[in-house]
């Protein structure tokens, strides 16, 4: 396969309605659109060991722990906001309060990769926790539009259950059916 990366489609959230247990997988709520894809960093945390003995290195072990995402989008809703951030509404004045206690759910983070020969990479990342949203906002030119949009930030790590990190399905992998990949935002693969 020669394709590269060339752009990435809608980002897509599930709300874990389950706590992560060791002896249970987790259950996700119907996923839905978190906004429109303009950009995904997906950067590898890892733990490394080392072990010198007899003068030379006879061990090294690296292994994956997590992730750190940057998902950039074209706007977040309100409610999509309030759903993966955790902030609760203000009961008379229905706006949303930004808490120093506040906690963001678990949830799943999805999109879809795209290829430059029309072929996609499909992911969901299993257990993510975001970070308040990063936003740059300045003045308008007068020589022309500059639009500015949200970051979302999120931790993640594995399930408990299986210490699976995250489901990746390649479309240019033949022994992935198309009704795998035709139904991948439907619901979170466990």
């Amino acid at each position: 396969m020669d394709a590269v990366f060339t752009g990435v489609l809608d980002l897509y959230y599930a709300k874990m309605t389950t706590p992560d247990a060791a002896n249970t997988a987790p259950v996700y709520g119907t996923p839905a659109v978190l906004g429109k894809g303009i950009s995904v960093t997906i950067t590898p945390q890892f733990a490394e060991g080392k072990l010198d003995a007899s003068n030379r290195r006879i061990k090294w072990r690296k292994k994956i722990t997590g992730y750190e995402i940057a998902m950039n989008a074209d706007n977040l809703a309100p409610d999509v906001a309030k759903d993966i951030l955790g902030r609760k509404i203000d009961a008379t004045n229905k706006f949303q309060r930004i808490n120093v206690d506040t906690v963001a759910p678990n949830i799943a983070l999805g999109f879809c990769a795209t290829y430059d020969d029309g072929t996609k990479e499909y992911w969901w990342i299993y257990h993510c926790n975001c970070e308040e949203i990063t936003k740059e906002m300045a003045t308008e030119s007068s020589d022309g539009i500059e639009y500015q949009t949200p970051t979302i930030n999120a931790v993640c790590v594995p399930r408990l259950d299986t210490g699976d990190l995250a489901a990746v399905a390649d479309s240019n992998d033949s022994n992935i059916a198309s009704s795998v990949l035709t139904g991948w935002f439907s619901a979170v693969p466990v």
